[in-house]
């Protein structure tokens, strides 16, 4: 096998997330005895919001936050960019289709040139398509998945994955963790 670095891009925001970067490992993750995980390199990028926006955020209930954060346009091609700009495949995972995915899936294929390969994945595309996108980009070189958290986060395995960013804030610890191992695999 060959052994590829998996990077992890983690888009800290204002909420309580930004202590999962305390809890992430440093260096390198678990092999197991085969040497089957990937080396581990995890990016975190802390925004920095205007001292007037962070002083609203502490007047607004949870669910406002989100969708500042979400309808975000800076902060929206900021992802965009870093998305094109990552070598390898990239997962762009987000909470909200409507709000948030298609929008950010959009942009990135609006920006992104011919060659490039781009993929949107929600529950509504059927699993079906979710095992020919996961195949596709196997094959890969330098294509983008935007996905759902919820189809994307767990249960998959796709083995020529490179960059994780997360674009949707989560409080889940585990959820994150879990997105995280979707980097790991080892390519053939």
């Amino acid at each position: 096998m060959i052994k590829t670095l998996s990077t992890i891009l983690l888009i800290v925001i204002l909420t309580g997330c930004a202590t999962i970067k305390d809890k992430m490992p440093k260096r390198k993750a678990c092999t197991g005895e085969n040497n089957t995980l990937a080396d581990l390199n995890i990016k975190v990028l802390l925004l920095n919001y205007s001292e007037k926006v962070r002083k609203e955020f502490g007047k607004k209930t949870y669910q406002e936050e989100i969708d500042f954060i979400i309808g975000n346009t800076s902060r929206n091609k900021l992802i965009t960019n870093l998305a094109l700009s990552c070598k390898g495949n990239t997962l762009v995972l987000y909470n909200r289709v409507g709000d948030h995915g298609k929008p950010l899936f959009e942009m990135i294929l609006d920006k992104s040139n011919q060659d490039r390969k781009v993929f949107f994945v929600s529950g509504d595309v059927k699993t079906n398509d979710r095992e020919a996108i996961r195949k596709i980009v196997e094959k890969q070189k330098d294509s983008v998945i935007v996905a759902s958290l919820g189809t994307f986060s767990t249960g998959i395995n796709i083995r020529n994955l490179h960059n994780i960013i997360f674009a949707s804030p989560s409080k889940s610890q585990i959820r994150v963790l879990q997105s995280i191992g979707r980097g790991l695999r080892q390519s053939d």
